[in-house]
């Protein structure tokens, strides 16, 4: 059985995204060899991601899903309008 690990940025005051759904304010703070925090160790020891259909929006247009390549990806949505084409972006990853 595999165990679930929560990895996510959040601010100080616990704001995880904008209220539009927007990640922009993380590019205030991106990953460097120097300060990772802890996302290489984490990546590195994980095989299946599992994200909502927004954030794997903005991650997309963001161009940021290469990380992922080796990794299995589920996203979890309660839309359903373009199904079909997540799941053909997904199987190409």
């Amino acid at each position: 059985m595999k165990k679930i690990i929560l990895y996510i940025a959040a601010s100080l005051d616990g704001r995880i995204a904008e209220p539009d759904g927007g990640i922009e304010w993380l590019s205030e703070f991106p990953i460097t060899e120097e300060m990772n925090y802890g996302y290489k160790e984490f990546m590195d020891s994980i095989d299946t991601i599992i994200m909502g259909g927004r954030s794997w929006r903005e991650l997309s247009n963001m161009d940021a899903m290469g990380a992922y390549a080796d990794k299995v990806v589920y996203v979890v949505s309660r839309h359903d309008g373009k199904k079909k084409k997540i799941l053909n972006s997904l199987r190409r990853m």
